[in-house]
C-alpha cells in the first residue's frame, strides 16, 4: 500500500521525537529516584508531585477494573453491617478518583498518599466529584445512585511507616474491609520485597 500523505510519516515521527525530548528529564529523574536508599523512595514520589509530574501515571478517572469489580461482585465484597459502612483503604491514591468512586458505591473511604500536594489536589477533587459525580465512576447507568455517598478522608502518610494509622483509630477506625492498591505494591524497590 503506498502512502499518498506525505505529510503524515513526518507528523508521526516528530510526535514522538518530541515526546522522547520531554521523557529525557524524567528519565534522569527516574534513575536518580531509583539509585535512592528504600527509606529515602517516599520522597522522590513527593518530588514528582512538586515537580508536577503526575501525568506520567494519572489517568484522570478511578480504575476501570475496580468500578468493574465493585459493581459486578457484590457477593464477595464486604457490605454494610453492624450500622456501619464498609471501610476500604487506599494507600498511593494520588488524586483520589478511587477513593471518590468507592465511597460513590456505598464505601467509608481512607486515601492515602506521601505527597502534600497530591493530597491537596485529591481533597478538592473529593469536594467537587461527590457533590456532582462524572458517569465514569459508574460502570452502569442504571446503577448510578443518589443516596448519600460514604465518607471521604485523605491522608498524608507514609504506607510503611504506619504513623497515619493514628488518624484512622482516632476516627474510631478498627481495620478496613477493603484495601485496593495498584500503585505502592509495584512501585517498591525490589531490595524491600526481600
Amino acid at each position: 500500500m503506498s502512502n499518498t500523505d506525505s505529510g503524515t510519516p513526518q507528523r508521526v515521527i516528530s510526535h514522538f521525537t518530541n515526546r522522547l525530548v520531554n521523557l529525557r528529564p524524567f528519565a534522569a529523574y527516574l534513575a536518580t529516584y531509583l539509585a535512592r536508599p528504600p527509606e529515602q523512595q517516599s520522597r522522590g514520589w513527593s518530588e514528582l508531585w512538586d515537580l508536577d509530574q503526575s501525568h506520567l501515571w494519572d489517568r484522570a478517572k478511578p480504575s476501570p477494573a475496580l468500578v468493574d469489580l465493585v459493581e459486578s461482585s457484590l457477593e464477595v465484597l464486604p457490605s454494610s453491617r453492624q450500622g456501619r459502612r464498609p471501610r476500604a483503604l487506599v494507600p498511593g491514591c494520588g488524586k483520589g478518583y478511587d477513593v471518590v468512586m468507592l465511597a460513590l458505591h456505598d464505601f467509608d473511604v481512607y486515601g492515602l498518599d506521601v505527597s502534600a500536594k497530591g493530597v491537596e489536589i485529591a481533597r478538592q477533587y473529593a469536594v467537587t466529584e461527590l457533590a456532582e459525580p462524572k458517569e465514569y465512576n459508574f460502570g452502569e447507568k442504571e446503577k448510578f445512585s443518589a443516596a448519600q455517598p460514604g465518607t471521604v478522608k485523605i491522608l498524608v502518610g507514609d504506607f510503611f511507616n504506619r504513623q497515619w494509622e493514628v488518624s484512622c483509630a482516632q476516627d474510631g477506625c478498627e481495620g478496613f474491609d477493603l484495601i485496593y492498591d495498584y500503585t505502592v505494591f509495584p512501585s517498591i524497590p525490589c531490595s524491600m520485597l526481600k
